[in-house]
């Protein structure tokens, strides 16, 4: 213990500098009320469902400050070399005084050697580059009511997901994003509805949607092209026209003007960094479009 801080990371003890009796614990279950008020607080559409969802993924840590949790971060390890990490919010009632920093080096001593992916937004991103982090690309946010697009027939290699298509579906992924993400996906499945498109009898593309926040969010979307990609898309925008629909998708995509024909405003952009020797091996046999979030990549 030093200065009133301790952070109890499985067996290990990490050790940080004193900031004014901040205490760094494991994120468990019973704190998702609290953080749900965190994110509601910084204007994020997670939900107790949300947080249960990552958090049943990957592991978390929270900051308490006189037993009143005023911050949050968590990663999630799809490879022996890689993490993601993310959900990283501070209180706005706290912000400056250096609990990000802290719950950071936290969460980077607990992952250890990884490489580590996040995607950042604009506040957060002098707190990455001190820790080594690195800018290699950007995602953007879309969302809003989707509109009536004329549409014509669908194409005959497009159908719906089935469950035996499981196993095509994480192959076409791994190869696609560059890491091993079925426990992501065997979860995914338990609330989402996906579309393939497939040729010849192998799959060349897949996107999912889920309940999300106030509506519905897209993704991933992986496809050979971006025909494939808006074609995946469209399938599952045009079933909830006038809904709330949300994308987080890869700036290189050119999908931009497309999704605002349907409605869809982008609202917000992050950097996507890198603190490691390399990125994953991703585009191999397929494309990421779209993220399945901002935090899970």
């Amino acid at each position: 213990m030093l200065g009133g801080i301790t952070c109890s990371v499985g067996a290990r003890l990490v050790v940080s500098k004193d900031s004014s009796n901040l205490r760094i614990k494991p994120l468990l279950h019973a704190h998702l009320t609290e953080a749900e008020r965190l994110s509601i607080a910084v204007g994020w559409p997670h939900r107790q469902r949300e947080w249960a969802f990552v958090l049943d993924l990957g592991k978390g840590l929270i900051a308490l400050r006189d037993g009143r949790l005023v911050g949050t971060v968590m990663w999630w390890d799809y490879d022996p070399g890689y993490s993601t990490l993310g959900m990283v919010i501070v209180d706005p009632d706290c912000q400056g005084e250096g609990i990000g920093t802290h719950l950071m080096q936290a969460a980077l001593n607990a992952i250890g050697d990884r490489s580590v992916m996040l995607n950042a937004s604009e506040e957060g991103l002098r707190l990455y580059e001190q820790q080594g982090f690195r800018p290699i690309g950007t995602i953007y946010q879309y969302q809003g009511r989707v509109a009536r697009v004329p549409l014509g027939e669908p194409p005959s290699d497009l159908r719906q997901m089935r469950h035996d298509d499981f196993n095509a579906v994480a192959k076409l992924d791994r190869g696609a994003s560059g890491l091993d993400r079925e426990a992501l996906l065997r979860a995914l499945r338990e609330s989402a509805e996906g579309q393939v498109l497939e040729s010849n009898g192998r799959l060349t593309g897949y996107a999912l949607t889920r309940p999300f926040g106030m509506g519905r969010h897209i993704g991933p979307v992986i496809g050979q092209d971006r025909d494939e990609a808006k074609q995946l898309i469209q399938s599952l925008l045009a079933p909830v026209t006038g809904s709330f629909a949300r994308l987080d998708i890869q700036s290189s995509s050119e999908l931009s003007a497309w999704l605002e024909d349907w409605g869809l405003v982008r609202v917000h952009s992050v950097v996507t960094m890198l603190r490691g020797t390399r990125a994953p091996d991703s585009g191999q046999g397929g494309q990421v479009f779209g993220a399945a979030s901002q935090a899970l990549g």
